[in-house]
Protein backbone atom coordinates (compact mmCIF):
# COMPACT_ATOMS: atom_id res chain seq x y z
CA UNK A 1 0.00 0.00 0.00
CA UNK A 2 0.90 3.31 -0.55
CA UNK A 3 0.77 5.70 2.36
CA UNK A 4 2.32 8.87 0.22
CA UNK A 5 5.39 10.91 0.14
CA UNK A 6 7.65 13.37 1.54
CA UNK A 7 10.80 14.96 0.70
CA UNK A 8 12.89 17.62 2.38
CA UNK A 9 10.89 20.68 0.75
CA UNK A 10 7.54 19.02 0.75
CA UNK A 11 5.51 17.48 3.44
CA UNK A 12 3.31 14.48 2.98
CA UNK A 13 -0.13 14.93 1.89
CA UNK A 14 -1.41 12.52 4.12
CA UNK A 15 -0.21 13.74 7.62
CA UNK A 16 0.31 17.31 6.52
CA UNK A 17 3.87 16.75 8.01
CA UNK A 18 7.48 14.98 6.93
CA UNK A 19 6.25 11.72 8.40
CA UNK A 20 4.56 8.33 7.13
CA UNK A 21 0.53 7.72 8.60
CA UNK A 22 0.36 5.13 11.18
CA UNK A 23 1.39 1.58 9.73
CA UNK A 24 3.42 3.01 7.05
CA UNK A 25 7.37 2.91 6.94
CA UNK A 26 9.46 5.64 4.69
CA UNK A 27 11.26 3.93 1.92
CA UNK A 28 14.35 6.07 0.75
CA UNK A 29 13.96 6.91 -3.46
CA UNK A 30 16.91 9.19 -4.87
CA UNK A 31 18.47 11.78 -2.91
CA UNK A 32 15.77 12.99 -0.16
CA UNK A 33 12.91 11.75 -1.10
CA UNK A 34 10.73 9.27 1.55
CA UNK A 35 7.84 7.16 -0.01
CA UNK A 36 5.46 5.32 3.06
CA UNK A 37 4.78 1.90 2.38
CA UNK A 38 2.91 -0.93 4.06
CA UNK A 39 1.71 -4.25 3.91
CA UNK A 40 -0.09 -4.36 7.08
CA UNK A 41 -3.93 -4.19 6.57
CA UNK A 42 -3.98 -1.84 9.14
CA UNK A 43 -3.54 0.60 7.13
CA UNK A 44 -5.49 0.38 4.78
CA UNK A 45 -7.69 3.71 5.99
CA UNK A 46 -4.46 5.87 5.08
CA UNK A 47 -3.72 3.88 2.08
CA UNK A 48 -3.85 6.60 -1.55
CA UNK A 49 -3.97 5.11 -5.18
CA UNK A 50 -1.11 4.72 -6.50
CA UNK A 51 -0.27 5.07 -9.75
CA UNK A 52 3.20 5.49 -10.09
CA UNK A 53 6.52 8.12 -10.59
CA UNK A 54 8.07 9.60 -13.64
CA UNK A 55 10.51 12.38 -14.11
CA UNK A 56 11.51 14.15 -17.62
CA UNK A 57 14.27 11.47 -18.46
CA UNK A 58 12.02 8.55 -16.78
CA UNK A 59 9.10 7.28 -17.84
CA UNK A 60 6.31 5.42 -16.09
CA UNK A 61 5.55 1.87 -16.56
CA UNK A 62 2.18 1.57 -14.54
CA UNK A 63 0.76 4.13 -17.28
CA UNK A 64 1.74 1.80 -20.22
CA UNK A 65 -1.15 0.42 -22.41
CA UNK A 66 -1.33 -3.15 -23.14
CA UNK A 67 -1.25 -2.16 -26.25
CA UNK A 68 1.93 0.02 -26.16
CA UNK A 69 3.34 -3.03 -24.33
CA UNK A 70 2.79 -5.21 -27.10
CA UNK A 71 4.67 -2.33 -29.70
CA UNK A 72 7.41 -2.66 -27.41
CA UNK A 73 7.32 1.46 -27.25
CA UNK A 74 8.91 3.37 -24.42
CA UNK A 75 7.50 4.16 -20.99
CA UNK A 76 4.98 7.05 -21.02
CA UNK A 77 6.25 10.61 -18.98
CA UNK A 78 2.96 10.38 -17.54
CA UNK A 79 0.08 9.45 -15.43
CA UNK A 80 -2.33 6.56 -16.12
CA UNK A 81 -6.07 7.21 -16.93
CA UNK A 82 -8.10 9.04 -13.74
CA UNK A 83 -4.70 9.87 -12.21
CA UNK A 84 -3.11 13.21 -11.32
CA UNK A 85 0.53 13.89 -10.95
CA UNK A 86 1.95 15.29 -7.97
CA UNK A 87 5.22 17.61 -7.72
CA UNK A 88 7.75 15.03 -5.47
CA UNK A 89 10.84 16.96 -6.03
CA UNK A 90 13.20 18.96 -8.66
CA UNK A 91 16.30 17.86 -8.89
CA UNK A 92 18.81 20.04 -11.10
CA UNK A 93 16.24 21.15 -13.06
CA UNK A 94 14.17 17.77 -13.29
CA UNK A 95 11.11 17.61 -12.00
CA UNK A 96 9.87 14.71 -10.58
CA UNK A 97 5.98 13.28 -9.87
CA UNK A 98 3.93 10.77 -8.32
CA UNK A 99 0.86 9.57 -9.42
CA UNK A 100 -1.99 9.08 -7.10
CA UNK A 101 -5.94 10.89 -7.53
CA UNK A 102 -6.42 14.15 -6.16
CA UNK A 103 -10.01 12.93 -4.25
CA UNK A 104 -8.45 10.88 -2.31
CA UNK A 105 -5.94 13.20 -0.90
CA UNK A 106 -8.77 16.08 -0.55
CA UNK A 107 -9.56 13.50 2.30
CA UNK A 108 -7.00 14.34 4.55
CA UNK A 109 -5.89 18.17 3.49
CA UNK A 110 -8.05 20.62 2.40
CA UNK A 111 -4.56 21.79 -0.04
CA UNK A 112 -3.43 19.26 -1.99
CA UNK A 113 0.00 18.82 -3.27
CA UNK A 114 1.60 21.40 -6.01
CA UNK A 115 -0.30 20.53 -9.05
CA UNK A 116 1.10 21.24 -12.60
CA UNK A 117 2.34 23.26 -14.50
CA UNK A 118 5.26 24.29 -12.05
CA UNK A 119 7.45 26.83 -12.46
CA UNK A 120 10.74 26.59 -11.91
CA UNK A 121 12.78 29.45 -9.95
CA UNK A 122 15.34 30.73 -11.85
CA UNK A 123 19.07 30.71 -10.18
CA UNK A 124 20.78 33.50 -8.84
CA UNK A 125 22.76 35.07 -11.62
CA UNK A 126 24.83 38.84 -11.07
CA UNK A 127 22.41 41.51 -12.87
CA UNK A 128 24.07 42.44 -16.16
CA UNK A 129 22.18 45.58 -16.79
CA UNK A 130 24.79 48.57 -18.12
CA UNK A 131 23.33 50.65 -15.00
CA UNK A 132 26.35 52.03 -12.51
CA UNK A 133 24.58 54.01 -10.28
CA UNK A 134 21.22 54.46 -8.30
CA UNK A 135 20.20 56.75 -6.59
CA UNK A 136 17.33 56.02 -3.67
CA UNK A 137 14.17 58.61 -3.02
CA UNK A 138 16.27 59.72 0.41
CA UNK A 139 19.61 60.56 -1.54
CA UNK A 140 20.71 57.15 -1.18
CA UNK A 141 23.58 56.41 -3.67
CA UNK A 142 24.51 52.86 -4.83
CA UNK A 143 27.52 51.90 -6.94
CA UNK A 144 28.20 48.96 -8.99
CA UNK A 145 31.40 47.25 -8.96
CA UNK A 146 33.27 45.35 -11.76
CA UNK A 147 32.17 42.07 -10.45
CA UNK A 148 28.52 43.25 -10.47
CA UNK A 149 27.63 43.76 -7.07
CA UNK A 150 25.73 46.49 -5.71
CA UNK A 151 27.56 48.59 -2.54
CA UNK A 152 26.13 51.45 -0.64
CA UNK A 153 28.34 54.92 -1.37
CA UNK A 154 29.27 56.81 2.08
CA UNK A 155 30.91 60.05 2.00
CA UNK A 156 35.15 60.37 2.30
CA UNK A 157 34.95 56.77 0.13
CA UNK A 158 37.22 56.70 -2.83
CA UNK A 159 36.05 56.24 -6.28
CA UNK A 160 37.51 53.76 -8.50
CA UNK A 161 38.44 53.97 -11.67
CA UNK A 162 35.32 53.61 -13.77
CA UNK A 163 33.15 56.21 -12.35
CA UNK A 164 36.23 58.14 -12.18
CA UNK A 165 36.62 58.01 -16.05
CA UNK A 166 33.44 57.75 -17.57
CA UNK A 167 30.47 59.94 -16.98
CA UNK A 168 26.77 59.45 -17.99
CA UNK A 169 25.44 60.97 -20.48
CA UNK A 170 21.88 59.52 -20.93
CA UNK A 171 18.89 61.00 -18.90
CA UNK A 172 18.28 59.13 -15.63
CA UNK A 173 15.22 56.64 -15.32
CA UNK A 174 13.43 55.48 -12.50
CA UNK A 175 13.37 52.44 -10.76
CA UNK A 176 10.11 50.49 -9.46
CA UNK A 177 9.58 47.09 -7.17
CA UNK A 178 6.96 44.38 -8.49
CA UNK A 179 4.17 47.06 -7.23
CA UNK A 180 5.22 49.58 -9.15
CA UNK A 181 6.36 51.93 -6.30
CA UNK A 182 9.34 54.33 -7.35
CA UNK A 183 12.33 53.15 -5.08
CA UNK A 184 15.26 55.50 -6.25
CA UNK A 185 16.36 56.75 -9.89
CA UNK A 186 19.15 54.94 -12.46
CA UNK A 187 21.43 56.17 -14.75
CA UNK A 188 21.75 54.30 -18.00
CA UNK A 189 25.50 52.98 -18.86
CA UNK A 190 25.22 54.93 -22.19
CA UNK A 191 28.84 56.68 -21.31
CA UNK A 192 31.47 58.27 -23.21
CA UNK A 193 35.12 59.23 -21.96
CA UNK A 194 36.06 62.61 -21.10
CA UNK A 195 37.49 64.56 -23.91
CA UNK A 196 40.68 66.78 -23.63
CA UNK A 197 42.55 69.35 -26.07
CA UNK A 198 45.99 69.54 -26.49
CA UNK A 199 47.65 71.50 -24.36
CA UNK A 200 45.57 69.81 -21.40
CA UNK A 201 47.22 66.49 -22.76
CA UNK A 202 50.47 68.57 -22.68
CA UNK A 203 50.60 69.75 -19.10
CA UNK A 204 49.42 65.90 -18.01
CA UNK A 205 52.84 64.69 -19.84
CA UNK A 206 54.91 67.47 -18.38
CA UNK A 207 53.48 66.92 -14.59
CA UNK A 208 54.09 63.24 -14.57
CA UNK A 209 57.63 63.73 -15.86
CA UNK A 210 58.70 66.51 -13.36
CA UNK A 211 57.17 64.73 -10.27
CA UNK A 212 59.26 61.13 -11.65
CA UNK A 213 62.10 63.41 -11.61
CA UNK A 214 61.89 65.20 -8.45
CA UNK A 215 60.91 61.85 -6.49
CA UNK A 216 64.36 60.53 -8.14
CA UNK A 217 66.47 63.55 -7.22
CA UNK A 218 65.29 62.83 -3.76
CA UNK A 219 65.59 59.46 -3.60
CA UNK A 220 69.49 59.84 -4.75
CA UNK A 221 69.92 63.23 -2.30
CA UNK A 222 68.70 60.72 0.39
CA UNK A 223 71.17 58.05 -0.59
CA UNK A 224 74.01 60.41 -0.64
CA UNK A 225 73.60 61.80 2.85
CA UNK A 226 73.64 58.13 4.56
CA UNK A 227 76.17 57.41 2.96
CA UNK A 228 78.38 60.23 4.04
CA UNK A 229 76.91 59.56 7.67
CA UNK A 230 78.46 56.62 7.53
CA UNK A 231 81.53 57.37 6.54
CA UNK A 232 82.19 59.86 9.27
CA UNK A 233 80.66 57.88 11.82
CA UNK A 234 83.86 55.09 10.62
CA UNK A 235 86.29 57.76 10.70
CA UNK A 236 85.31 59.05 14.59
CA UNK A 237 85.56 55.51 15.79
CA UNK A 238 88.86 54.72 14.30
CA UNK A 239 90.50 58.33 15.95
CA UNK A 240 88.98 57.30 19.59
CA UNK A 241 90.65 53.83 18.94
CA UNK A 242 93.78 55.58 18.03
CA UNK A 243 94.01 57.78 21.06
CA UNK A 244 93.20 54.97 23.88
CA UNK A 245 95.84 52.43 22.14
CA UNK A 246 98.49 55.56 22.40
CA UNK A 247 97.20 56.61 25.88
CA UNK A 248 98.31 52.91 27.44
CA UNK A 249 101.92 52.51 25.67
CA UNK A 250 100.80 50.56 22.81
CA UNK A 251 102.59 50.98 19.78
CA UNK A 252 101.57 51.91 16.04
CA UNK A 253 101.63 48.44 15.18
CA UNK A 254 99.16 46.95 17.58
CA UNK A 255 96.74 49.64 16.41
CA UNK A 256 97.04 48.95 12.94
CA UNK A 257 96.58 45.59 13.71
CA UNK A 258 93.22 46.55 15.63
CA UNK A 259 91.99 48.56 13.18
CA UNK A 260 92.39 45.81 10.63
CA UNK A 261 89.92 43.50 12.92
CA UNK A 262 87.67 45.88 13.35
Amino acid sequence: MFGGVYSGKHTNAVTGTSTCPPFFSPLHFGQDIQVCVSSDIQGMSYALPFGGFHSCSSGNPLSLSPAQYEKGSSFPLQCPERYNQFLVTVDEGCIVNYCSNVDFILKYTSQPPILPPYKIRPPMTVNQSESMIIVGPYGTVWTKGDDGTWSKHKAGDMINDNEYIWTFTSEPHNVTDDNGTVIGSTYDGSMRTPSFTGAEVAGFVIGSVFSTALCIAFIAAVGCGVKKYKKKRIARKEAVLYLDKSETGENETAVLVQKLQD
